[in-house]
């Protein structure tokens, strides 16, 4: 949940980035620290111009004199070099640094390494610029590879400045260049330029709520901000990542991808013909990534392929529980557990099925967070409560706000344990200039933030999240106001931030202001102190890691959930705020939204650059957690779109109307036929996250990179599909009973199959929109040809649905081929003592099927249905363990086949024998 500060929100269309400046009330440029008492006993900071607002503000092109590069040392996978300024130092926004080291590596055949650090790095000044790979993974050579063996090529000059580019060496296309621009390398500013081709198409760079494609007159800032869901700014979560796709007058397509390790607040500047990169701080640390497969040097680059290379740099994203991919449900307002038992009750008489119950800070004493209000949720009442919904295989998710309520050292009765355990171990972050805690505020009062830079606070995290677990027993937990939050506005006791002599750096004033979409556009609006100290050996600022704060409590959270409170189970978190390899330990949801049209259009676009972020567990407030009460129509088509999302919740905030969803028939409607597709599928969606889990491959995909050469699909997206297999078109527009979408590929000879009743669609031309008949409780599916997929009968919940007979569906494409694969597990440990991998082909009239790994999958195999298929099979053959069965229970209508009463031939599981379905 969010507390709404003044919130400045521009539209999604970017109107308000099209001018400099800003009109009404009079803004105050703040060009450095304020005067000391400027502002003492105000109430909030004054408002600024961004700097890229500010016409007055110097352009570091015109002043700056950029580098030479000299002593050149080459290697066997790319060469080292000194860096000289090339003049008068600039000092535009900070203080130049004069000499700099470049490291040119070719890491991999596809990812070459791009670093440039300051010459001297002390013990003073390493957090400024050294991203420790105890933060986030530090990619390296592979041993291997050599400049030859590299799929890019680096080049550069020293006229009139040292530049570079970037290219691929199969076809000498380049990816990015420097060339007529220089490079600004200060303290607390950097500025790489790149040029541009016309119209480019670039996506990611999350976290901003927009449609899909970036245009060329775009600024994306990146800053880890308690922001709800405002268009076009920066909120939640910073990921510098992007992706390009190039198209050629040949209908191919080339892609690739570049990422800024860097997690200081920063700016990606979209013009016509350049991209600017500006960051306050770290180093310039870049990856470029050919999109080609590290194996194949003249194999096609693909956007698919650059997001996987991203993942393996970042960490692929953790394997989730099975239970975790039911329906969830949340609210903030419940104000005792019979409001909990009636919710989970009235899912049950309505038969929609819930896999879960999510509590907010209703919960807490106080709203202190890692207690029980024991007169409204007792730990006894709870346990209960927990108890009942395991038997039935449904889960408890409580919310774990990240302050940590700090008590009134005056009032002996004001006792807050896990503050007292912390404070014990110096666990809490301090004030930059006095040493003691910094102090900010948050729901429960004066609170204070963990440091999660120091091993003794992970191991105190562990313990309370146990002894919270003793108290309410919890499946997983979801995190929130992890940016981190501070409701102070950065005003503590009406006293303004004070600067450190010991760090010579402005770091709550810096003299480049970020477009940070706060009110006042401060960098510490909102959050807690830049200058704020952590307790680790070099007593890093909070300045050179607050886009980390999020991932430091995920991990300690997933470390502790996995180690002490269900040790060796896979941990379920959800996080409110991201930054780079989260993904490893948590999902995310998209916050708080609003139950409007528009904020249901643009979740599609939000889960899909989640997915290229390394984080598949993605999924928005279904119906809305905000703003309006929902209704009947919005929240059936977000409930029918949410429920192919990876992760599906229900939750809206206080003081609204119910939208549970069997509130309304028609909602209570769709979603049960919607349920019951999504958990028939939960198989596929599985097998989905086992491959983002081991190879960074996606759950969710734009039709742009299924389809890569279609260029009239590279901003498509108010349809996406699941996995490669499935194609979505909602409804997206209030009293709408038709949906219009594509079906891609139709030129390729691409077969698309109703999901309803696996009849082919015939209808429809390349690249052409269609009509899609759409009444209120339906969702158009439908199934690529030429996939094959595995579906369970579902239950009302995930474990009844993994109890479920088997069927295998064939959607055959324009060749009479088609395959798949399912991934098997228990669902929930960590290591696995045993898996099953099963490898589905079609073709020549065969369904073969191959088994590799031992673990049993109970259910039996009940049917099979091959659609597409151009005549009826006069004979049906199984041949499984050595003995051939002729299959008479077979219906063939609308050149579909559909074989039945297989059960029989399958009694020990359906996946325990290879076997081959044979069609004659």
């Amino acid at each position: 949940m969010h507390l709404r500060l003044a919130l400045c929100a521009c539209s999604w269309a970017g109107l308000a980035h099209a001018k400099s400046g800003f009109s009404g009330q009079q803004q105050v440029p703040i060009l450095g620290d304020p005067p000391s008492g400027a502002f003492a006993n105000s109430a909030s900071l004054p408002t600024v111009i961004p700097t890229i607002h500010d016409t007055s503000a110097p352009d570091p092109q015109k002043e700056c004199p950029g580098y030479k590069a000299w002593s050149v040392a080459t290697n066997e996978h790319g060469f080292t070099a000194s860096l000289a300024i090339a003049g008068e130092p600039c000092n535009v926004f900070g203080n130049d640094i004069a000499d700099l080291t470049l490291h040119v590596s070719h890491q991999t055949a596809s990812r070459l390494s791009v670093k440039i650090l300051p010459t001297y790095i002390g013990p003073e000044n390493t957090t400024w610029f050294e991203l420790g790979d105890q933060f986030v993974a530090q990619p390296r050579w592979d041993g291997s590879t050599t400049t030859e063996t590299s799929h890019l090529q680096f080049e550069w000059s020293n006229e009139p400045s040292f530049q570079f580019s970037v290219s691929r060496r199969q076809d000498g296309e380049v990816l990015f260049s420097t060339f007529g621009h220089k490079i600004v390398y200060e303290d607390q500013f950097h500025e790489l330029i790149t040029n541009m081709v016309d119209d480019y198409n670039i996506y990611g760079l999350a976290e901003i709520v927009r449609p899909f494609r970036f245009g060329t007159n775009f600024n994306a800032t990146l800053f880890n901000v308690d922001n709800a869901d405002a268009t076009d700014s920066n909120s939640y979560g910073s990921h510098p990542f992007y992706q390009e796709t190039r198209y050629s007058k040949d209908q191919n397509s080339s892609a690739h991808g570049v990422y800024a390790r860097n997690v200081h607040a920063q700016e990606w500047l979209m013009r016509e013909k350049t991209l600017t990169y500006r960051a306050i701080g770290g180093s310039i640390d870049f990856y470029f990534f050919s999109g080609q497969p590290n194996d194949i040097q003249d194999a096609p680059s693909t956007a698919l392929e650059s997001i996987r290379q991203y993942q393996r740099s970042i960490g692929f994203p953790a394997m989730q529980a099975y239970w975790a991919h039911g329906f969830h449900q949340c609210h903030w307002g419940w104000s005792k557990v019979q409001d909990l038992r009636d919710v989970v009750a009235n899912y049950r008489r309505a038969n929609v099925p819930l896999e879960a119950i999510w509590t907010d800070l209703d919960v807490y004493y106080k709203a202190r967070p890692l207690t029980n209000d024991e007169e409204r949720f007792s730990s006894a009442a709870m346990h209960e409560f927990v108890a009942d919904l395991n038997k039935d295989g449904q889960h408890y998710v409580p919310l774990v706000d990240s302050n940590v309520y700090m008590p009134d050292k005056d009032d002996p009765d004001d006792v807050y344990l896990p503050f007292t355990r912390g404070d014990k171990l110096g666990a809490f972050i301090r004030d930059g200039s006095t040493g003691d805690y910094f102090v900010g505020k948050a729901w429960p009062g004066k609170s204070v933030w963990a440091d999660w830079l120091v091993p003794s606070t992970h191991d105190w995290f562990a313990n309370e999240l146990r002894i919270m677990h003793e108290a309410t027993p919890f499946s997983g937990i979801w995190i929130d106001v992890n940016e981190p939050s501070n409701f102070d506005n950065v005003l503590v006791d009406h006293t303004l931030y004070s600067q450190d002599s010991r760090d010579s750096r402005k770091l709550d004033f810096p003299s480049y202001r970020i477009n940070n979409f706060r009110s006042t556009h401060q960098i510490i609006d909102g959050t807690i102190a830049l200058n704020a100290m952590h307790n680790d050996e070099h007593a890093t600022r909070e300045y050179d890691v607050h886009n980390l704060w999020s991932v430091g409590i995920t991990k300690a959270a997933y470390n502790g959930l996995a180690t002490t409170v269900h040790p060796g189970k896979r941990p379920f978190i959800i996080s409110r705020s991201t930054g780079i390899g989260i993904g490893q330990y948590a999902g995310h949801w998209g916050g708080d939204n609003e139950s409007k049209w528009g904020a249901l259009y643009l979740s599609i676009s939000q889960a899909l650059i989640f997915q290229m972020a390394g984080v598949p567990m993605f999924g928005t407030d279904t119906c809305g957690f905000g703003g309006p009460d929902s209704f009947e129509e919005l929240c059936a088509r977000w409930t029918q779109v949410n429920a192919f999302f990876p992760f599906f919740r229900n939750h809206y905030g206080v003081m609204r109307a119910a939208q549970e969803a069997y509130v309304w028939p028609a909602v209570a409607e769709a979603a049960r036929r919607v349920i019951a597709i999504r958990y028939s599928l939960l198989t596929y969606m599985y097998t989905l996250f086992y491959h983002a889990h081991t190879r960074g491959d996606t759950v969710l995909r734009a039709l742009a990179w299924e389809f890569p050469n279609d260029e009239r699909l590279r901003a498509t997206d108010n349809q996406f599909m699941l996995g490669s297999a499935l194609l979505i078109t909602p409804v997206l527009n209030e009293g709408s009973t038709s949906a219009k979408g594509v079906l891609p590929g139709i030129s390729e000879n691409t077969r698309w199959y109703d999901w309803y009743t696996l009849q082919e669609v015939k209808s429809g031309k390349s690249g052409e929109n269609i009509t899609m008949e759409a009444p209120l409780e339906h969702i158009n599916v439908h199934v690529r040809g030429g996939s094959i997929l595995t579906l369970q009968k579902p239950g009302y919940t995930t474990r009844e649905t993994r109890e479920g007979l088997y069927s295998i569906v064939v959607a055959l494409d324009d060749r009479q081929k088609a395959d798949g694969d399912l991934y098997l597990d228990d669902g929930e440990s960590i290591e696995q003592d045993a898996t099953k991998m099963v490898q589905l082909k079609y073709s020549s009239n065969k369904l073969t099927v191959g088994i590799r790994g031992m673990y049993h999958a109970t259910p039996a195999l009940a049917t099979i249905t091959i659609a597409g298929l151009k005549r009826r099979p006069k004979n049906v053959t199984l041949d499984i363990r050595g003995s051939q069965h002729a299959l008479r229970e077979n219906i063939f209508q609308n050149e579909t086949l559909r074989i039945t009463d297989l059960a029989q031939y399958f009694g020990d599981g359906g996946w325990e024998h290879e076997f081959f379905v044979q069609l004659s």
